[in-house]
């Protein structure tokens, strides 16, 4: 709160404000009643989160002095860059890296969820939308297309990932012998067992030829980046979109039959489902290391929250910042 007699709490206006409708350039029409100190407070609140938009943590990301002196270069001394977006952000995330690399050479895939913005990127970048938060063919498709497309491009390429929340259902490829439906079927069966979100991330990478590193593998030895939007608590990378370019480590199917016997859904699973997680978790643990991976953890939940303490700062609140890893039941924490 601010100093002096007229000290009042930033987040009153979180129980007096109703915002009705957000227009598509992210300002609000408010409910009659809204006092000052609302809308300052509420005004704070969309700044923070214009300056963490996709488009923004791209660009900067991408600038091309900052980008030499990361190890980024790369993606401006070839003639061609292959893009691959994944994730409810991959429209607005794709188009800041064209018109930061240049649209002349980029082109690339992006899958997005059907609701998503109905953006129109060049005819050289593709857009496939798909389901969330339940995979469907659609997701099968972009992920077939995906793999063939990497299978085909030039090794002189860069690839230039883009992975945000929600690609762990938008974008898929199963092991043999699996179905779409056993895989709706468990993830219907983790959301409602009350698994965290990385729980779930961790399950679905054994049965994927996509998730856990395998993409990366499938990219074969290049250089490339991986900008990560991220969308889970502790912003570990492997854990957005279950981390299908960020390399893995130890026994998956291992680890993924003690989350299901933890919440009592291995008896649930199909017989496919289970002989995938036996034969796996009889193997040693591997690591998936291929090419010359780069990553970038681009925009989380902390960002947004540092932002905001700045804005306040600024305006005379006294704040205290308990952190952006607090979980749990709202009524409890």
């Amino acid at each position: 709160m601010r100093d002096g007699p007229q000290a009042r709490p930033f987040f009153m206006f979180y129980g007096s404000a109703r915002i009705k409708k957000f227009s598509k350039r992210g300002g609000v029409i408010l409910s009659e009643g809204l006092d000052s100190n609302a809308r300052e407070n509420l005004g704070m609140l969309l700044e923070a989160l214009k300056a963490c938009s996709p488009e923004i943590l791209v660009r900067n990301a991408l600038r091309k002095a900052e980008a030499r002196k990361k190890g980024y270069g790369f993606l401006y001394e070839s003639a061609r860059v292959f893009v691959l977006g994944f994730g409810k952000a991959s429209i607005p995330m794709t188009r800041a890296a064209g018109d930061s690399l240049g649209w002349k050479r980029t082109e690339g895939l992006v899958v997005t969820r059907k609701d998503a913005e109905r953006s129109v990127l060049p005819e050289s970048v593709a857009v496939m939308r798909s389901g969330h938060p339940l995979p469907d063919q659609d997701s099968l498709l972009a992920g077939k297309i995906a793999l063939e497309k990497l299978a085909t491009l030039g090794k002189e390429v860069p690839i230039l990932f883009l992975a945000s929340g929600g690609g762990s259902s938008l974008f898929e490829s199963l092991q043999e012998g699996l179905s779409l439906e056993d895989l709706r079927k468990l993830t219907e069966a983790l959301l409602k067992s009350g698994a965290s979100i990385v729980e779930i991330n961790k399950v679905r990478v054994p049965f994927s030829r996509i998730k856990g590193g395998k993409l990366l593998e499938a990219a074969g030895n290049r250089d490339s980046l991986t900008l990560v939007l991220s969308d889970v608590v502790g912003d570990d990378p492997r854990s957005v979109a279950s981390g299908p370019t960020i390399e893995t480590c130890g026994n998956t199917a291992l680890e993924a039959l003690k989350i299901l016997e933890k919440y009592r859904l291995w008896g649930t699973l199909p017989e496919g489902m289970k002989t995938v997680l036996e034969k796996g978790a009889n193997k040693p643990g591997t690591t998936t290391r291929t090419g010359r991976p780069r990553i970038e953890v681009v925009g989380h939940n902390r960002l947004l929250c540092r932002i905001l303490v700045g804005e306040l700062a600024e305006r005379g609140y006294n704040t205290l910042f308990l952190g952006s890893t607090i979980t749990g039941e709202a009524r409890e924490t």
